[in-house]
């Protein structure tokens, strides 16, 4: 019966110390957060500065016309031959392709 009460102790021991340092954890971390967004606004003015792009609106996505008459050839390709996966073969019957 004694063990049994000093290994519950330790036991309940070990678990409010758990708590603690969970709860001193999220302490540290909430306090840490808009720290971290305030370096990060911070590294990305100092990119921009220095010419990196750091928005997608600052890439220009655009193709020129020899490009982009290449990529719709790829691209509409099954509007040159649509595909046809049944073809009848009687009144009630089809092949599937």
């Amino acid at each position: 019966m004694l063990k049994r009460s000093r290994s519950m102790k330790l036991r309940s021991l070990s678990a409010v110390g758990w708590v603690l340092v969970c709860l001193c954890g999220a302490a540290l971390n909430s306090r840490a957060v808009p720290d971290a967004q305030k370096d990060a606004e911070e590294a990305r003015r100092s990119l921009r500065q220095q010419g990196f792009k750091t928005d997608l609106s600052d890439f220009d996505f655009s193709a020129d016309h020899e490009t982009a008459i290449r990529a719709a050839a790829l691209t509409n390709i099954t509007h040159i031959r649509p595909t046809v996966l049944f073809q009848p073969c009687g009144t009630e019957c089809v092949i599937v392709v």
